[in-house]
């Protein structure tokens, strides 16, 4: 509960003063570097394809994912997406792109909206996905504080490196590795995802019971991959003070202050 009630307070401060974290001294201008990685694999038919391309970029486009960038201000934020199939087949099909405003991740969101199918037939390797993704040729242009890999998939991986491997050598760099777990075919993948392929600091599996529920599910797993509150330490000092705190949020610090939440980890 407290989470969610410090998550309030800080999107009610900086929907009233534009309230963003000081950046630390020698701190890297990039914020947040995110690659979402979409299965491509032969389970995969045209239409759960569709679902998928187009119910992330409605997410990407929707005004609470917009307004959840322009948190991060003046610091940048980086996203990509990855095709990923059997051994030998990812690619890049949206190239790294700076999404820091709100017209930036519009036009994101289009060329989501707009790639091709790379793969159709192959099978599912996500030990190889995750290691194309880690790669440093794969970096985007700016060192980034935080790194996170978003996973998407309906089925175990059956080719290649065991993703776990892969997963562990991630972690170790730094890497947090998050999943969506499209459970229409597999109703353990979200144990079997838990197990062998999250990691890092925050991991954690969200579940689309249907390829029809992957749109709300993206949604909500964006937000909180994007919302600082769930994924790092936040203390009250690290808050700009100059600021009079509005009456519509001063009922969420009173709580929160009587719980003694002055600094939360998570």
């Amino acid at each position: 509960m407290a989470r969610f009630m410090l998550a309030a307070f800080v999107l009610c401060l900086q929907a009233h003063h534009n309230i963003a974290f000081v950046k630390a001294e020698g701190q890297p201008g990039c914020a947040l570097e995110l690659t979402l990685a979409i299965d491509v694999s032969g389970s995969i038919n045209k239409r759960q394809f569709a679902l998928q391309v187009e119910g992330l970029a409605d997410a990407l486009q929707s005004p609470d994912i917009v307004q959840a960038i322009q948190f991060y201000a003046p610091r940048s934020v980086w996203m990509t997406v990855v095709q990923w199939s059997g051994d030998v087949h990812q690619i890049r099909s949206v190239s790294w792109t700076e999404v820091s405003t709100a017209d930036q991740m519009l036009a994101f969101a289009a060329e989501v909206r707009r790639q091709p199918r790379h793969y159709a037939i192959y099978s599912t390797a996500i030990g190889e996905a995750l290691q194309f993704i880690g790669m440093p040729s794969e970096r985007p242009p700016e060192l980034c504080a935080r790194k996170i890999i978003d996973v998407s998939g309906d089925g175990p991986s059956n080719e290649g490196t065991t993703p776990e491997t892969i997963r562990d050598q991630l972690v170790e760099s730094g890497f947090t590795v998050n999943a969506l777990a499209i459970l229409e075919k597999e109703p353990d993948l979200q144990t079997y995802y838990e197990k062998n392929v999250i990691g890092g600091q925050g991991a954690f599996v969200m579940t689309a019971n249907r390829f029809s529920d992957y749109p709300q599910a993206i949604r909500h797993k964006l937000l909180r991959e994007l919302n600082p509150v769930f994924s790092q330490k936040i203390k009250w000092n690290q808050i700009r003070s100059s600021y009079k705190r509005p009456a519509a949020c001063t009922g969420l610090a009173m709580l929160l202050r009587s719980k003694g939440q002055s600094d939360l980890g998570f």
